[in-house]
């Protein structure tokens, strides 16, 4: 047998959402929402022939590697870096 949505069911829901937000004004109803999406921060990592490895580069600037230092602001030399096959993809190359 199917079931259909009862009219005293679409009640219920009202009420429920009525106390719910009860005591709320318009704008702060405006800023809450059902569901709560959040993102982990986006980095972007670059590639260059003329890169080097993580460490000497960050991979966070589309820069070439300046020839000398470490944790320098360059692009890594390889996609494998950030990516390498049968591994974990590298997320940061600092300890947390």
């Amino acid at each position: 047998m199917k079931r259909s949505f009862l009219p005293l069911q679409g009640l219920l829901l009202y009420a429920l959402v009525c106390v719910a937000f009860a005591g709320t004004s318009k704008n702060s109803l405006a800023s809450q929402s059902v569901f709560s999406i959040r993102s982990a921060p986006v980095k972007t990592y670059y590639v260059r022939t003329d890169g080097a490895d993580p460490r000497k580069c960050t991979g966070l600037v589309d820069a070439p590697y300046p020839g000398s230092g470490t944790n320098q602001a360059c692009a890594w030399d390889h996609p494998f870096r950030a990516l390498p096959p049968g591994g974990a993809p590298r997320r940061s190359t600092k300890a947390t």
